[in-house]
């Protein structure tokens, strides 16, 4: 079954996961995790997105967003992607670091917001890396202890969560983590645990006709209210694509750099031949062009005078290059 479509708008709150293929670690010490914080903040503030709570695991991490003026599907590329090729620079490894794409869920704020952060800030507990709260409070690897004042940073959006428990930071910290502590014996709540199995999808008229019905259908991109999940597919039925399309400075540019990386004349980029460093060059560029700067496959197709399924197998091709060559850091796309 093919993957549904990201919904991707700017002043969404998301909860996102990311995993390590095959379950395996991405955070293997502080050194990695002080990377990947480093470049959440710098996609926060680049991005005028709000981070509202987080957990880092050995093998996967979770993070609450809201989504700034981009939306959420470029910030988080260049998140991911920066990490993964710093990553494999560092250990000497190649290849995916991350299992598929990251998992997005848009989430209704006034219904799920608290539940979501004390959900995701109780992974460390319930993970086994932290024994009791206690630990948790002084955890520096979730924003639990941001929240709690006991470590800081200038990217966690804090005082719009304490200021759902009170008026003056200390009593609004003891109500947060009476909060908290109520969620360890509680059990997991499954719409948040299976990121969100709720409601339908299909848009206005499907999801009014289910309500009469009394049926209810899943979709893991939304979670909220029938009325919540309509108007958001309501916004998605009527998205115009709204990728950023380059323009022809910008293309001739990114030829440049990629034709004088593998040894050709840029032009040949956009010519018929099929000469192999010119297919190399190709490949690249239509990866890139597709995965980095929100180009349709068939532009890049039309762009580099090849059958669309040519193009499709070029940029397979383009990726594994990519990633055995670290061209991405050398284009410094990071």
């Amino acid at each position: 079954m093919p993957r549904k479509p990201r919904i991707d708008y700017p002043g969404l709150l998301y909860h996102i996961i990311v995993r390590g293929i095959e379950k395996r670690q991405i955070f293997l010490d502080e050194k990695d995790r002080w990377d990947f914080i480093g470049r959440v903040k710098k996609t926060i503030k680049e991005n005028n997105a709000q981070c509202l709570g987080w957990a880092l695991m050995p093998n996967h991490a979770h993070l609450i967003i809201r989504s700034g003026e981009t939306g959420i599907s470029v910030p988080m590329r260049s998140l991911l992607t920066g990490y993964a090729v710093r990553f494999n620079i560092r250990y000497k490894r190649v290849g995916h670091l991350f299992q598929n794409r990251y998992k997005s869920v848009i989430c209704e704020e006034d219904a799920y917001l608290l539940d979501l952060v004390r959900y995701i800030h109780l992974n460390p507990i319930r993970g086994g890396i932290v024994k009791n709260l206690e630990e948790l409070d002084k955890y520096s690897w979730s924003g639990h202890s941001v929240i709690m004042g006991k470590s800081s940073n200038d990217w966690q959006e804090v005082d719009e969560i304490l200021s759902y428990f009170g008026d003056t930071k200390s009593k609004s910290r003891e109500k947060y983590r009476e909060f908290v502590k109520a969620g360890i014996k509680q059990e997991r709540k499954k719409d948040l645990a299976n990121n969100g199995l709720i409601k339908s999808m299909g848009g206005r008229g499907k999801v009014i006709e289910t309500m009469k019905s009394g049926k209810k259908q899943t979709d893991d991109r939304i979670l909220g209210s029938e009325d919540f999940v309509a108007s958001i597919l309501e916004k998605a039925e009527k998205k115009v694509e709204t990728g950023i399309k380059l323009k022809k400075e910008s293309i001739n540019e990114l030829a440049k750099k990629i034709a004088k990386m593998v040894g050709i004349n840029s032009k040949d980029i956009f010519s018929k031949s099929r000469e192999r460093k010119i297919s190399k060059g190709k490949a690249i560029f239509i990866y890139i062009g597709t995965e980095y700067l929100n180009q349709s496959l068939t532009d890049m197709a039309n762009i580099t005078k090849m059958e669309l399924g040519s193009a499709s197998e070029a940029k397979r091709r383009g990726k594994t290059i990519s990633e055995s060559e670290n061209i991405l850091e050398r284009l410094k796309i990071t």
